[in-house]
């Protein structure tokens, strides 16, 4: 196409010296309109050329901007992952530490019902032993009064058995303190 254009071009000059300038105007047409078109040509081609520079450009870009949510993507999900882990961590130590506190109350609540009962067997010890000593104690309180009602009397006999009830009033009293 170079060269036709430059035999347009020529041909166009031979006639433009031969002073046809019709002729020298048709050839000067044709070469402008070659070299329009083979203009045309490579400035498509090049335009082309570059569209596809900044396709390659813009895939370029797209991949990188992809690569970069992908790596955010990775680091979010890692951290909901942590989160999460941490999370099941806290409620399983929740539940191990509120079934260990429901384990201590039940202890606590029968420990507490062992005391009462052990508290209400001393009240009845304590109780049984009031009683037993309350007996010969009580026999023992008129008999100061009746040794003297005998003694005035003169009753030795019966001073006498009261001495002898009050030595085996005692003796009971002393064997149960003992036992105590």
């Amino acid at each position: 196409k170079i060269l036709r254009s430059r035999a347009y071009k020529s041909l166009g000059e031979l006639a433009e010296g031969g002073r046809n300038y019709k002729e020298a105007l048709s050839w000067l047409k044709k070469e402008e309109a070659l070299e329009d078109s083979m203009f045309t040509k490579d400035y498509n081609q090049t335009l082309g050329e570059e569209s596809i520079k900044q396709d390659v450009e813009g895939a370029e870009l797209a991949k990188y901007k992809a690569e970069v949510e992908s790596k955010e993507l990775t680091a979010k999900n890692r951290l909901f992952l942590t989160i999460g882990l941490v999370l099941a961590t806290l409620l399983l130590v929740t539940g191990f530490l509120y079934f260990q506190l429901l384990k201590s109350r039940k202890q606590i609540a029968s420990q507490n019902q062992q005391l009462q009962d052990l508290n209400d067997t001393k009240d009845k010890f304590f109780s049984i032993i009031a009683h037993d000593i309350r007996g010969p104690i009580s026999a023992l309180e008129g008999v100061g009064e009746q040794m003297g009602f005998y003694l005035k009397k003169g009753d030795e006999k019966k001073v006498n058995r009261l001495t002898e009830r009050v030595d085996v009033t005692a003796g009971r009293l002393s064997k149960l303190l003992d036992n105590l």
